[in-house]
């Protein structure tokens, strides 16, 4: 299969939607948290197409969905923040058997580096706020969010494992199955 090819541009497409509208569409928003199930289509792109290709379609999932749904609201390290998931997803998932520590590595890296970390830092840029302030307010959603996204995600790719093995040629992934 060529890097490019109408399979890829498809698949490509068809997790690119499915990421914006889980962020913008069905999702949670408040001030300084959100909360939405987007991680599961960037960690299956991810676990499929590697970390940078993860990576990319989470940061441009990013970018259109702010240019669609909320253009006032635009910020670069949300972007940033974005791609750094969708590389440790594709880091710790692509050509890897499928186990549950495996699975709980990049959501633990995820959340409490990208999600608790970098995303904290840039609220607390963009609305003027102690980071530390706004740290104390977000851990806990993080860490309560962290074993159910975990348990979501290890469940819906377990689920997938023959189907990805079959039309993706990810059969590594049954390996330990």
């Amino acid at each position: 299969m060529s890097k490019f090819s109408t399979h890829f541009t498809v698949v490509s497409g068809f997790f690119l939607s499915l990421t914006i509208l889980l962020s913008h569409i069905f999702s949670l928003q408040f001030v300084f948290m959100h909360i939405s199930f987007s991680f599961i289509p960037i960690a299956l792109y991810a676990a499929i197409y590697g970390p940078l290709k993860g990576g990319i379609l989470a940061g441009l999932a990013s970018m259109l969905g702010c240019l669609f749904f909320n253009p006032s609201l635009f910020f670069p390290g949300f972007d940033l923040s974005n791609f750094l998931a969708g590389f440790i997803y594709g880091f710790f998932l692509h050509k890897k058997p499928l186990s549950l520590w495996r699975v709980c590595l990049p959501f633990i890296f995820v959340n409490l580096i990208v999600n608790l970390g970098f995303n904290t830092l840039w609220l607390a840029m963009l609305y003027g706020k102690a980071f530390w302030l706004l740290f104390s307010a977000r851990v806990f959603k993080e860490f309560l969010s962290m074993p159910i996204n975990i348990f979501i995600f290890y469940t819906i790719y377990r689920s997938l494992a023959t189907f990805l093995s079959k039309h993706f040629q990810m059969t590594y992934l049954l390996k330990n199955n």
